[in-house]
């Protein structure tokens, strides 16, 4: 792969979770920070059992806003070390959302979709970070 199809695709997953984090940061505005449940994402309904995915409240909303803008710059500016925080922010951001679904007073407001989210994030700035660019090789010969 080369390092321009690698930075796009690494702003192309950054800007998504951008999106996400303000189109749930717009949902959740009239919610309490750590309000719970928070906003879904899409409206549910009972004959829409698979729209019952991203929940969020304006604490949630602005970690992911975070992880997604972190992203952004660290493959913009070609930033190694803010693309790594990135990873390890959305990882820990996963756990984070794990450990408030099995808590009764939770305060993220999420739902497994939140997890999810993060965790595709993750594997997919471990990708692009862990495959060769082109030429990578021959220089370190």
């Amino acid at each position: 792969m080369n390092a321009t199809r690698a930075r796009q695709a690494g702003l192309l997953i950054g800007g998504v979770v951008v999106l996400v984090g303000l189109i749930g940061l717009w949902l959740s505005r009239d919610l309490g920070w750590t309000e719970s449940p928070g906003e879904l994402v899409l409206p549910y309904r009972d004959d829409y059992v698979w729209a019952k995915h991203f929940s969020f409240n304006p604490l949630l909303a602005l970690l992911t806003l975070a992880a997604g803008v972190l992203t952004v710059v660290g493959f913009a500016a070609d930033l190694r070390l803010a693309r790594g925080a990135a990873m390890i922010g959305c990882a820990l951001l996963a756990v984070a959302i794990n450990v408030d679904l099995s808590s009764n007073d939770q305060v993220l407001g999420s739902r497994g979709g939140n997890v999810a989210l993060m965790l595709m994030v993750v594997m997919g700035l471990l990708t692009l970070e862990l495959t060769p660019r082109e030429g990578e090789h021959d220089r370190a010969s």
